[in-house]
This record gives structure tokens, sequence and C-alpha cells, in this order.
């Protein structure tokens, strides 16, 4: 598929989540949140790969990812052919998941039941208990992605964050 046209007035920004750490791979996931800093797992780098390939054809102006090792080790992976160096953004930084951090979705459930169940019902208003509502997940981001957007008018541009 050819890349698609960038007019002078648009920024294309791709936004592309990380490649897989163990934690992501254990079954049930562990929440990682900002302190659990884990580098990419095998299959982590194989997908940043296979993302790096689909970006060979498509010229990137820049590249930024969240200050966590698992989107920098992306991130650079798929920069690297661009020759592009990564500009890292605390702002675009995970979610802060509070007392949840290191825990798999099971152990939340039973543990904080009654919390786990109104994040699940409107994780906006109900946030990780001791951390973030997306809600301020969202006030924090996307000032970040529009300022980007604005400084790369007429470019392709690479953010590698997180889910959120």
């Amino acid at each position: 598929m050819p890349p698609l046209p960038c007019p002078d007035d648009t920024c294309l920004l791709y936004l592309v989540r990380h490649g897989a750490t163990e934690n992501n791979l254990a079954r049930p996931p562990v929440l990682q949140g900002r302190g659990v800093n884990l580098g990419l797992s095998p299959a982590g780098v194989r997908q940043a790969w296979r993302t790096a390939e689909f970006f060979r054809s498509r010229k990137l102006a820049a590249a930024y990812s969240s200050n966590l090792r698992r989107a920098i080790e992306t991130a650079q992976i798929i920069a690297e052919p661009h020759g592009l160096e990564v500009t890292q953004l605390e702002s675009i930084t995970e979610v802060d998941v509070g007392h949840w951090e290191g825990r798999n979705w099971t152990e939340i459930a039973e543990t904080y039941a009654k919390e786990y169940a109104l994040f699940m019902e409107d994780p906006g208003v109900y946030g990780y208990v001791g951390g973030e509502t997306m809600a301020q997940v969202e006030a924090r981001v996307f000032p970040a992605l529009r300022r980007i957007m604005a400084d790369h008018l007429g470019q392709r541009v690479l953010v590698v964050a997180h889910t959120w």
C-alpha cells in the first residue's frame, strides 16, 4: 500500500503502541504503569521490527516516544532506518496505575472489587486507585500530541507510547 499523501497544512501522525513486554504477555497480563520500566520481550522486539518494515516506505520526519524503555526501544527500532533520533516526552508516558501497578487483572478484580467495577464502568471518571483517571491522561497527552502536529505540518511523524 503506498503511503498517504501529507498536504502542507497537515501532519500525518502515526501513533504506535510499544512492543510487548513479558508483563504484557503474562496470562492474565500484569499492569506496568510508570514504575515498572521493562524493556521489550523477544516477541516485542519482533513486533517492533515488523512495524519498522511497514514504515520503511513512509518517509518519517521525526520520532517521539514516552520516556519508558518499552516505548523508547520500539521507537528506536522504527526510527533507525530513517536516520532519526528519538525525542522522549514525559507528557506521553504511561498512565499512573497507582496501587494496581505490578498486579494482574484477576488479582485487581478480587482485591479491589468495587473500584474495579467502577473503573470498568467509566475509566474517565473512576481511575486507577491511587493513580490517574483517563480524563487526567487525556488532559496530559492531547496537548503534547497537538504540539507535535503543529510543529510538523506537511510531515509524517512517529509517536510511540502506551495504551493509556
